[in-house]
């Protein structure tokens, strides 16, 4: 975030019609992941089994260092990359709230 922020890249919330944008493989299997918080909290809870949430967390990172590598976030479509850039705040801001669900603080960089 800072790199693009230093590159003068400033985020701007999207409109679905450019988040439509996002249909690369790597993009669709983030988002469909992110879906699935809700369930995974409550399949954890039901079978009182904290590893699960863990187990959706490491996927989560997996995810998204796929997506990153896969695809460039600034671009030269400046409607894809607001939306590429939505689509990392969305996974940043869900692995912190699954990170303090099971107690761990997460940094701001690293």
């Amino acid at each position: 975030m800072k790199n693009l922020e230093n590159a003068g890249v400033v985020y701007v919330p999207c409109t679905v019609e450019q988040l439509q944008l996002l249909s690369t493989s790597e993009e669709k299997e983030l988002i469909r992941h992110l879906s699935l918080l809700t369930g995974e909290i409550i399949d954890a809870a039901r079978e009182r089994n904290p590893a699960l949430i863990t187990r959706y967390a490491i996927e989560l990172a997996t995810l998204f260092h796929k997506f990153y590598n896969a695809c460039q976030v600034k671009g030269d479509n400046p409607e894809l990359t607001r939306a590429r850039l939505t689509l990392c705040i969305c996974a940043r801001t869900v692995l912190q709230n699954v990170l303090k669900i099971i107690k761990i603080d997460a940094p701001e960089s690293m």
